[in-house]
């Protein structure tokens, strides 16, 4: 979505001290961001289903169609 792997602003970060690109930000309208939560599988290991989401006053649209179900193969 961007030109870097990760870029400004970040969200869901720990708070790093003395470091312009974990500072608090409030999302704006129209910005694009990704969330990328790690799941866990016990004895499997481990992946992140993407999501990317264009923020819009009250909430947010969802701009990729990547279903969640997790099945085997």
């Amino acid at each position: 979505m961007g030109l870097e792997v990760h870029e400004f602003p970040f969200i869901g970060y720990q708070h790093i001290v003395d470091e312009d690109a974990y500072k608090d930000v409030p999302l704006e309208e129209n910005m694009v961001i990704s969330l990328e939560p790690t799941n866990s599988i016990p004895d499997t290991g481990e992946f992140q289903i993407e999501d990317q989401f264009v923020v819009k006053k009250g909430g947010a649209v969802r701009l990729n169609d990547i279903p969640h179900e997790i099945f085997e193969v």
